[in-house]
């Protein structure tokens, strides 16, 4: 959503066209929400395979 508003901002200055802007900054974006979803996943089933008593899971008995 903030590189979406940044590319119409951008378009509406006058700095940068729409067409340009919006698929550089959303494309961009969207790569590097991938890797952290990558990078999330990762770390957490680690942390749930080495350390389950770190990590709170809501729904379960005894959870806050």
């Amino acid at each position: 959503m903030g590189a979406s508003a940044t590319a119409i901002e951008l378009a509406i200055s006058g700095t940068s066209p729409l067409k340009v802007a919006l698929p550089a900054l959303v494309g961009i974006h969207a790569i590097i929400g991938i890797g952290e979803a990558i990078i999330t996943t990762t770390a957490v089933s680690l942390i749930l395979k080495t350390r389950p008593d770190l990590v709170i899971c809501y729904g379960e008995k005894g959870a806050l």
